[in-house]
Order: structure tokens, then C-alpha cells, then sequence
């Protein structure tokens, strides 16, 4: 994997909304099994969705993906029973990103953690 440098580019385009985009692909409710609402959960039900999604933001122009990690830490995950899974959640998304980006050149994966609920 290539590795950025930021003065490469003079603007970079990153993707938006994951987990608002995920909530609108009136997934089956077997993706989110007893999870639901959380998105991070479906890095490991629905792989197919994930990277779906992503190359949907790279056709639109996106250069960097936001792994769907936001809520992906122990904290938040413990909500949902799921806190023993952050590595392989973790992991799962990354993995998404870096699948849909192929051999795309010029474009990256970029963590994304947000807040927790408490």
C-alpha cells in the first residue's frame, strides 16, 4: 500500500456520512442480527454492503475512505455485546476500504473514531 504525502495533493476529497448512507440501504434485517443500529457490526455481517458503499464514495470522486469505525471501540461496542469484536471489526473495515479501493492509485483509508455515547 502507498503510502500519502500530503504535499502531493492540493486538496484531498474524503467520503461522508458512512454510517447515515448505511442507515438508508434498507439493509435486511438479518445484516444487523440482533445489532441493530450498529453500524460497525455489519463490517462483519455484511462485508459486501461495506465495500458497496465505499466504492459508491470512490465513484463519486472520494479519494480518502473513512473506515466505518466510528463507533467502533470498546465503549460503544459494549453496548451491543460486542466488545470482545473491536480488533476484528477494526480490522473487517479496513479491509472493506482497502477491497473497494483496489488498484485505484491516488486514493487512501483513513481511520475514523468518533465519540462515545457515554
Amino acid at each position: 500500500m502507498e503510502s500519502m504525502n500530503m504535499l502531493d495533493e492540493p486538496l484531498l476529497i474524503f467520503d461522508g456520512a458512512c454510517g447515515t448512507n448505511l442507515q438508508a440501504m434498507e439493509l435486511d434485517p438479518s445484516a444487523w442480527g440482533v445489532h441493530e443500529g450498529c453500524n460497525e457490526y455489519l463490517n462483519l455481517s455484511t462485508p459486501e454492503a461495506i465495500v458497496a458503499l465505499h466504492s459508491s464514495f470512490l465513484d463519486a470522486g472520494a479519494q480518502v475512505l473513512e473506515a466505518n469505525t466510528f463507533g467502533a471501540s470498546r465503549i460503544v461496542l459494549a453496548e451491543y455485546g460486542l466488545e470482545d469484536q473491536v480488533e476484528a471489526i477494526n480490522k473487517a473495515a479496513v479491509a472493506h476500504a482497502r477491497t473497494a479501493i483496489g488498484d485505484r492509485t491516488g486514493r487512501y483509508v483513513a481511520g475514523s473514531i468518533g465519540p462515545t455515547t457515554k
